[in-house]
């Protein structure tokens, strides 16, 4: 295949510095403070140019300054000579799985260009659209990933590999803003990366809110090894550099330190205040300002507040909209939903922008803090925030965006004021699960599945039972055993009621592989009211078979072991008339559990031959590497038995 067809849409590399289109207008007041941290960022991004790369962590409370000091940094690091890509997560909650990581993708796909990604990408570009597949248009003659293949390790491997390799061409600098709002699956991918990073020219900074996370949050939890950054308020000396930039004069002493008992050095409130000093003409108010300090108002909500109502209404109508949509101002979606012209819309944006309530991000706009959207936000009546929604959604629908997780979060919302929407709250939340769950998402598709079933009470029992399969598959891949379970007996109590034996089987098989305190004779239940209504697909009951004696020898209850004989007895005998290799491997399997004593050793042997020979004659690697395990699986020590 050539590599120029493949890679069809996507501009060629220039030469020019790499930067995300994320990147707002530069911030034109001085840098104050932070000389320590930026420090330990330079020797990080010295360590990158010498192969030895590293993730950190830049924490503390809103507007402290993190963002403002990542840029600090991309800067030098585009001056030496290293590509910066930016992604954000989003406070909109409707924004698609590994939201931030697909916006540095599309940053670099748009510096190296399509086939140099292709090129980079080793043969793992059909892994990469797999997580990714709104990039699948820019590559439309690309395979698509084998199912066997696509397994999230693989992907996760292949996506962190493929940024490494990007940087051993040019030294590159990865900024992940406000991850404090991704989802689990952004976090997976990142710890993927961080593992990977350390003999790489790759530097990775991620900012976030710490006192708006959980102790058990991954990004304090799985990250404890990281460089860790934590900002604080400036200091009295730094608070009035930055006050006399703003506002061109000079505070006095005692002025800077009431100020500073208001803000706590926070730079943004800071500068928030200082501006409130100056009037509509930019000028200061008076070169001598008695007690500036007398005129704060409590609260930082209330500075915001102040500076949004100085707008005209029809520029805060679609401030509301916008605030309802996400950080990020989609133009088009906000000029359909509220009902004015893109030109019209565009000169509000600009009245927002020169009130510094918005700020352009490259040839968009974007509110110039999450606390400007959290201020708006806060200002909207349920109602009319429900109303917003219902708006948005409507205009997306007529628009048929590729991704349906935006609409979902949209006509829920919206649902909450107006029950004639609920049907299609339920149809795309359950259309988001099933996105998010081919593109290896799980957590968020167990997200979607859960809020679907909060509108399921219109589904008929066989929908509503297939909703909870949904829900307890990708509970299961997400690393929750025991809410798929949970999931999965009550898709089995409906099949129990209607009496669909393939519904009970399905329902049996959702957790393969699984034991432990409870989760054992849960399964054990569920495969037994599957058998009692066995499926005429003998493929199902072959597949139960093999679950229910992997279950039974973890089992401590007398007989347990005679049971899993006759079960694995009767899987090997359907799988000689199978055909699927994945059938056949789950009977050889069951068989080799069932034969695990120190009588079993020659069975186990050419279990063991007969997997390896499935294996190579397939190509399966997983049976492939179960051939060995097969056959030098210890002996179990015999349980003991019930006398007479």
């Amino acid at each position: 295949m050539a590599i120029a067809r493949l890679a069809r849409g996507t501009r060629p590399a220039h030469n020019g510095p790499a930067l995300s289109g994320l990147r707002e207008a530069p911030d034109r007041t001085a840098f104050v403070g932070r000389q320590a941290e930026l420090a330990r960022l330079r020797a990080g991004l010295d360590r990158a140019f010498e192969k030895r790369g590293s993730l950190f962590l830049l924490g503390g409370e809103p507007g402290i300054g993190k963002t403002r000091l990542a840029g600090e940094i991309a800067g030098e690091a585009e001056e030496r000579g290293a590509a910066v890509h930016w992604g954000r997560a989003s406070q909109a909650e409707g924004a698609p799985a590994f939201w931030p990581w697909l916006q540095i993708l599309r940053s670099v796909l748009q510096n190296i260009g399509g086939a140099e990604f292709v090129r980079v990408s080793q043969g793992d570009l059909p892994l990469i659209l797999q997580a990714f597949p709104d990039l699948r248009h820019h590559f439309p003659d690309a395979a698509v990933a084998a199912p066997e293949e696509a397994s999230r390790f693989r992907t996760y491997d292949a996506i962190a590999r493929f940024l490494l390799g990007t940087a051993g061409v040019r030294p590159t600098v990865l900024i992940l803003d406000d991850l404090h709002w991704a989802d689990a699956a952004s976090l997976i991918l990142l710890r993927q990366v961080a593992d990977a990073i350390a003999r790489s020219r790759l530097m990775a900074i991620v900012t976030y809110r710490d006192l708006e996370l959980e102790p058990e949050h991954p990004l304090k939890a799985r990250f404890a090894d990281t460089h860790s950054i934590s900002l604080a308020g400036l200091d009295d000396a730094e608070a009035a550099v930055l006050l006399r930039d703003i506002s061109t004069f000079k505070p006095a002493a005692d002025v800077v330190q009431r100020l500073q008992t208001q803000t706590a050095g926070n730079p943004l409130f800071l500068k928030e205040i200082a501006r409130g000093f100056r009037d509509d003409t930019g000028e200061p108010r008076s070169r001598h300002v008695p007690d500036p300090a007398g005129a704060i108002p409590t609260g930082i909500a209330s500075i915001l507040s102040r500076r949004i109502l100085t707008l005209p209404d029809d520029c805060r109508e679609v401030l509301a909209c916008a605030a309802a949509a996400g950080s990020d101002v989609d133009i088009d979606l906000v000029s359909a939903a509220a009902g004015t012209t893109r030109a019209h819309l565009l000169d509000l944006l600009d009245d927002a922008v020169s009130a510094r309530v918005l700020t352009r991000r490259g040839r968009g706009f974007a509110f110039a803090h999450g606390l400007f959207r959290d201020t708006v936000n806060a200002g909207l009546p349920t109602a009319r925030r429900a109303e917003l929604h219902r708006l948005l959604a409507v205009a997306l629908e007529k628009r048929r965006p590729r991704g349906t997780a935006q609409m979902a979060h949209h006509f829920v919302e919206a649902a909450s004021a107006d029950d004639s929407l609920r049907e299609k709250a339920l149809d795309y939340s359950m259309r988001a699960g099933r996105d998010a769950f081919a593109e290896l998402a799980y957590e968020e598709s167990a997200r979607h599945f859960d809020v679907a079933l909060t509108f399921a009470d219109s589904l008929e029992p066989l929908g509503e039972a297939e909703l909870l399969l949904n829900v307890a598959r990708s509970r299961y891949m997400a690393g929750d055993p025991g809410g798929a379970i949970s999931a999965a007996v009550e898709a089995s109590r409906i099949g129990e009621e209607l009496h669909d034996s393939e519904l009970l089987a399905r329902a049996a098989l959702v957790a393969p592989e699984v034991g432990g305190p409870g989760l054992t004779s849960a399964i054990k239940s569920l495969c037994d009211a599957a058998l009692r209504r066995p499926s005429d697909d003998v493929s199902l009951k072959l597949r139960l078979l093999s679950q229910l004696t992997v279950v039974l020898m973890q089992m401590p209850e007398p007989g347990a072991d005679e049971e899993a004989q006759q079960h694995s007895l009767e899987a090997m005998r359907l799988a000689k008339a199978a055909h699927d290799p994945e059938l056949v491997f789950a009977a050889i399997h069951a068989r080799q559990m069932a034969r695990s004593g120190p009588d079993g050793v020659g069975e186990r042997l050419e279990l063991a031959s007969r997997a390896l020979k499935l294996g190579q004659k397939t190509g399966r690697v997983a049976f492939i590497h179960w051939g060995p395990q097969l056959a030098g699986r210890r002996a179990r020590p015999a349980r003991p038995r019930r006398r007479g």
